[in-house]
């Protein structure tokens, strides 16, 4: 499920989540199994080791599919995207650069538990799920807030230099693919896509020569 971009909304019945500048991450867990699948369906799971380690313990047999951020945070605990870097596309990372720069993933949502399908739940249910769930360093679930001054969250997000939030709607379902306006994102910075040309001194010189004759 992805967020669309915009302003938090200013009435009751939302819960707000801090964004996590990060990897998404789905995490599919069954008969003692888990893999770790990015948002264009690659398994990533050799990468993060430590992560798949810990979700093994977590899931033991039990069949789980989470939904959250996998982030490499600063010494001060904020997130950074460009720590990351170093890991995301290590496929068989060291000892040393597991050491160096440690990853964790915040789940801050549960789509299945046992044969128990939850996106059908509201948020506020599958949230209470997510707390029931035995998480240990490296896994946890990150917070959220309930009917609460959101202009006063970005200004907390923005102290301890995340990168935004996302405000959800507190009886909304898990829609799978799709881009929804019951999730709304305002990060910090502004993404666009843009087409770069290039330019050679030699084809101008051509151009130039064409021209003269």
């Amino acid at each position: 499920m992805l967020a669309i971009g915009g302003v938090p909304p200013d009435e009751p019945g939302w819960a707000v989540e801090m964004k996590w500048d990060g990897v998404r991450i789905i995490a599919v867990c069954t008969a003692g199994e888990c893999a770790l699948y990015s948002r264009s369906g690659n398994q990533v799971g050799d990468s993060y080791p430590e992560l798949v380690m810990a979700l093994k313990a977590l899931a033991g047999k039990r069949s789980l599919i989470l939904d959250g951020e996998i982030v490499a945070p600063e010494a001060d605990g904020a997130p950074s995207f460009g720590r990351l870097q170093r890991r995301m596309h290590v496929a068989r990372p060291t000892g040393q650069l597991i050491g160096e720069v440690p990853v964790r993933l915040f789940a801050f949502d549960v789509l299945t538990l046992d044969d128990r399908d939850t996106m059908r739940e509201t948020y506020l249910i599958r949230r209470e799920i997510l707390t029931e769930l035995a998480f240990a360093t490296p896994l946890s679930a990150p917070p959220h807030w309930l009917d609460t001054d959101a202009e006063k969250l970005l200004e907390v997000a923005r102290e301890h230099r995340l990168e935004g939030i996302v405000s959800k709607r507190a009886d909304s379902v898990y829609l799978p693919g799709r881009r929804s306006p019951a999730w709304i994102k305002t990060p910090f910075r502004l993404n666009t896509e843009v087409v770069v040309a290039g330019w050679t001194f030699r084809a101008e010189l051509q151009r130039m020569h064409e021209r003269q004759i």
